[in-house]
């Protein structure tokens, strides 16, 4: 999975937002002279392409469109167990926010990601590994409206709702 990353990283070019990545790829992205910003939501501090060192923003994921401006980012990376437990406002926000490609990688939701991102008009690549996957979201054409999100927000809600409800009712 990591040999995939890494040439994830190596063809990134523009302004990136990290988060949650390990030491190992932050490494990379530091190697990438192409990387003009990177943003990196995680542990420790990054260094740009030019050298500057920045340290690691402490944003809630919740209110991460309230921080950036639309479209700001050309991708964005992210570790899935680091944005699961946000994963309804998360959608909404990372397709407000990027203008290229999403990348997931961990023990993912495939299913849930699929039908989350198919919703906006997106195209969807995965790949698999043993016991991780790297799932890969094509945003530039992705159609997003207030109304629309908001609804899928409720519905979301809604489905989580009724499946707590069902978990208690059944065990």
């Amino acid at each position: 999975m990591y040999k995939d990353l890494y040439s994830i990283i190596a063809s990134l070019n523009g302004s990136v937002l990290a988060i949650g990545l390990d030491d190992k790829l932050i490494t990379k992205i530091n190697d990438n002279n192409e990387i003009i910003e990177c943003d990196n939501l995680g542990y420790t501090k990054l260094e740009t392409g030019k050298g500057n060192g920045k340290k690691a923003k402490k944003i809630v994921i919740r209110k991460i469109k309230k921080v950036y401006k639309k479209k700001k980012f050309d991708f964005i990376i992210c570790n899935y167990e680091h944005i699961s437990k946000f994963l309804n406002t998360f959608v909404d926000d990372s397709i407000y926010l990027c203008k290229g490609n999403i990348y997931f990688y961990g023990k993912l939701d495939k299913e849930l990601l699929i039908t989350k991102y198919q919703r906006y008009n997106t195209k969807i690549d995965s790949k698999d590994f043993k016991d991780t996957s790297i799932i890969d979201v094509d945003v530039r054409y992705a159609k997003h409206h207030f109304i629309k999100s908001k609804f899928y927000r409720l519905t979301d809600t809604i489905n989580s709702f009724i499946e707590i409800l069902g978990d208690i009712l059944m065990g």
